[in-house]
Parts: C-alpha cells; sequence; structure tokens
C-alpha cells in the first residue's frame, strides 16, 4: 500500500484494493495509477535491498511482504505495470 501511494503521490492518482475469497483461501491485488515499477527491476523488485525512486527506501518492503506471504503458502507477484500504473497480486 505504502508503495502505491508514493508512486502516485504527485499524480492526483487512485490506489485500489480488491480482496477475493475463494474455498479458504484469499487473493488480494493493489493497483495504482502510478508511473510503473522500472524495467531495471522488474525481476528483482522482491528481492531484498532493490530500490528505486524514493530517497530514503531501504528495498526492504516488497521482500518482507514476500516472505510473509510466502510464510503463509502463497505467492506475490507484479501482474501488470507500465507508465499507467501497476498491479500486484499475492
Amino acid at each position: 500500500m505504502l508503495n502505491a501511494c508514493e508512486a502516485t503521490a504527485d499524480r492526483n492518482s487512485r490506489v485500489t484494493i480488491d480482496v477475493q475469497d475463494s474455498k479458504g483461501s484469499f487473493e488480494i491485488r493493489v493497483m495504482d495509477e502510478g508511473c510503473g515499477v522500472p524495467e531495471a527491476i522488474r525481476d528483482t523488485v522482491f528481492d531484498p535491498f532493490v530500490s528505486s525512486g524514493k530517497p530514503n527506501g531501504t528495498g526492504l518492503g516488497l521482500a518482507i511482504v514476500s516472505k510473509i506471504v510466502q510464510d503463509h503458502g502463497g505467492a506475490v507477484s507484479i501482474e501488470e505495470t507500465s507508465d499507467t500504473g501497476t498491479v500486484v497480486a499475492g
């Protein structure tokens, strides 16, 4: 959520959260209308210490999200990203 909000801060854009329940599990999607994930880090964005564009970013936020989701038997991924927004699902 924080990454999505920061990506849209200068754009007066929207962040949407969608939660779907399916047979005892659920899927969460965070969708923003921000600037997208830079191509250079798309394959490693969930690795520790990968960050781009944030002056005080540590690169740990999405790595922690990924670990928590994996520890609960799930997976998180970037479903879509472009210069008009990003969809992260887990």
